[in-house]
């Protein structure tokens, strides 16, 4: 992004990253914290909304001064840019910002929401940010040194990508009823079982916590269940592994807010006697999460066969499904309450 007039080449700019989404309190604002690069000359600072001008706020830093912070920053889409002072003409360097909701999404493969057909998706509202990590487990091992919370898009039509397309669907219902931002920091990886995520030895849990320890967020999605299944795990194991991994992360980020999706997967077995159905039903009931959707139902759908619930159709439901359950959390700051029975 480049606002009318400036430079995008970013230069100017530490932090925050581009496309940053800042959590916003429950007076609905955020403090937003910047930083300019080492030896930066005179600069002046500026906060707008997008193509509007004058600035809404404004700070001149003097030379060498680098850090700052706008106090109280409510909801909404910005563009925070940097001129110098010293320079006639000077170009301003610029990135899109925001303050709104921000979620971490793990678990597996629908979590991951990626369209196997290849289709490009984007927001419809321009205001929900992705990350453009897809799920595959070698390429994150691989790129572990790039940080997450760092790599946030907000798709729109020049900018459409085949993973977090539920995510999408969901940020773009929340902004339309908020009128905010919001961003999913995905860390989900494909075909991992709740094994994967324990603290005591998963692989998945080192870019979990320290994904989790670098921003604040209004809750953890979690969409996990059909490799559990597939492993064969008894309702113990899968609920010991989740348990462990809640735990761990309320270490980290106290009180941390969590919903857990009720999912599996569709074999001979009733939806009602899966024992990673039961387990998520327990973690519920004891008090250690939220309820999520029941995403089986995607899997029900007559017209749809095979990986069905990876197409187009599928993952825009599952949006859709998340969509009541998160927004009564945002109004009241509650769960809805135990899963209903399948």
């Amino acid at each position: 992004f480049a606002a009318p007039g400036a430079s995008a080449a970013g230069g100017a700019w530490v932090s925050p990253p581009a496309n940053a989404v800042l959590q916003r309190n429950g007076d609905g604002v955020a403090d937003l914290q910047f930083a300019l690069a080492p030896g930066a000359p005179r600069t002046e600072v500026t906060l707008s909304r997008p193509g509007q001008e004058p600035p809404m706020l404004r700070q001149s830093l003097g030379k060498g001064k680098t850090t700052g912070t706008f106090p109280k920053v409510p909801g909404g889409l910005y563009d925070l840019c940097a001129r110098p002072l010293d320079k006639a003409n000077a170009a301003k360097e610029c990135r899109r910002v925001g303050v709104g909701e921000v979620f971490l999404v793990a678990g597996q493969s629908n979590a991951v929401s990626t369209d196997l057909s290849g289709k490009r998706h984007a927001s419809q509202t321009g205001m929900v940010a992705v990350n453009d990590y897809h799920g595959d487990l070698d390429k994150v091992k691989a790129e572990e040194g790039k940080p997450v919370v760092d790599r946030l898009v907000f798709t729109g039509p020049d900018a459409a990508i085949t993973g977090n397309v539920c995510w999408m669907r969901l940020g773009d219902l929340l902004a339309a009823q908020y009128q905010v931002p919001v961003a999913f920091i995905n860390v989900a990886r494909n075909a991992t079982d709740s094994t994967c995520w324990n603290p005591a030895s998963g692989a998945c849990w080192p870019l979990f916590a320290k994904t989790l320890a670098q921003r604040a967020y209004r809750a953890v999605l979690w969409h996990q269940g059909e490799s559990d299944v597939m492993m064969g795990f008894p309702q113990e194991k899968s609920f010991e592994n989740i348990k462990s991994l809640i735990e761990a992360s309320r270490g980290i980020a106290p009180g941390i807010p969590w919903f857990v999706a009720h999912n599996s997967l569709k074999n001979e077995t009733p939806y009602a006697q899966q024992p990673v159905r039961q387990a998520q039903a327990a973690l519920v009931a004891q008090g250690l999460a939220c309820a999520g959707p029941d995403t089986d139902v995607i899997r029900d759908n007559p017209d749809w066969v095979g990986v069905a619930d990876f197409g187009a159709a599928g993952l825009t439901r599952h949006g859709e499904l998340w969509f009541p359950v998160v927004d009564a959390f945002l109004r009241g700051g509650a769960c809805l309450g135990a899963f209903d029975a399948p």
